[in-house]
């Protein structure tokens, strides 16, 4: 039985992303299994000395390179195990951006950022008052 990626996605991984967003080289090819998708996967983002190393924990990245070394990587998992495999990852990602964004929300930056979104906004009002002026 051949179960589609975009099935599996809403079956482990219930966020809708936009229709536009590029989808990962990795995970939308059909010509690797799920294992040389792991392993690609690891390579690429988790192993101390990937291109694109995440920070992520000690023992979390611990867990993948031993998953990594592995031979039989993934055969002894089922579907639902390999495609909720990176929410580990994926959680300390979302608790660092997060973290990262409060901190971004305390600058000077970000509050210059609100006044200049704000002002098009006063300004737009201003200009919508004096054509369509209340006649109440």
């Amino acid at each position: 039985m051949t179960t589609s990626l975009d099935n599996l996605e809403s079956q482990f991984f219930p966020l809708e992303l936009p229709s536009d967003l590029i989808r990962s080289e990795i995970v939308y090819n059909n010509e690797w299994t799920m294992e040389e998708k792991i392993r690609k996967l690891i390579g690429k983002y988790l192993l101390s000395n990937s291109p694109l190393t995440l920070n992520i924990s000690f023992p979390v990245r611990s867990y993948f390179i031993d998953l990594h070394k592995d031979k039989n990587l993934g055969n002894d998992m089922g579907i639902q195990e390999k495609c909720t495999l990176f929410r580990p990852v994926i959680k300390e990602v979302i608790v660092l951006m997060r973290d990262s964004f409060l901190r971004f929300r305390q600058t000077e930056f970000y509050n210059k950022l609100l006044e200049e979104q704000s002002e098009p906004s006063s300004q737009n009002r201003s200009q919508n008052r004096s054509q369509n002026p209340d006649t109440s």
